[in-house]
């Protein structure tokens, strides 16, 4: 987002606090719980008053984020290194076959965010979370519990783009049963 110089003021003026960057919960309640929710309303903090309730870095870092001001470096946007999907929650099956189709959605969902990004994957990691034997219910509804987690990589020469390549070496090569 690009503002004249004149209309920047306006701008943060309207900001909500909880808009700042690494302006979290407890920070935004502790503004809160002194009637700040806008950088209009924490202008009028001191900075010694900042320094005194949060801390010297915390404090000047919301004195000068209110006023736009910020010091850090902008550098470029950093290579996506990593694309994947991982589901450990609410999910239970009750043969292969489910485990099948499930898999074969997840592909799909991998697959779409690999285009998304417009890069290819190189290797493939499958994780696989089995009840340990034994086990009684997970203490989360629907959580994971006891697990024994198994996991299968491999990398290829080619790349991996596609649903379909990923099914192939799910259903081939990787797929870590006990």
């Amino acid at each position: 987002m690009y503002f004249v110089l004149h209309a920047a003021d306006d701008y943060l003026s309207s900001l909500s606090i909880k808009a700042l960057p690494g302006i979290g919960h407890t920070v935004s309640s502790k503004l809160k719980s002194k009637e700040i929710e806008y950088c209009s309303q924490l202008r009028n903090v001191s900075k010694d008053a900042l320094h005194k309730d949060f801390g010297k870095k915390t404090g000047d870092l919301l004195w000068n984020y209110c006023r736009g001001i910020d010091h850090s470096i902008v550098g470029s946007v950093q290579e996506t290194k990593s694309v994947g999907a991982e589901i450990n929650w609410g999910v239970r099956f009750n043969d292969n076959k489910d485990a099948e189709h499930f898999l074969n959605n997840l592909c799909k969902e991998v697959s779409l965010r690999l285009q998304g990004c417009g890069v290819q994957g190189r290797t493939i990691t499958l994780k696989v979370k089995t009840r340990r034997e034994g086990a009684g219910e997970p203490i989360k509804y629907m959580g994971c519990g006891d697990c024994e987690t198994t996991s299968r990589s491999m990398t290829v020469w080619g790349s991996l783009a596609h649903m379909n390549t990923f099914y192939f070496f799910y259903g081939n090569t990787i797929i870590p049963y006990h």
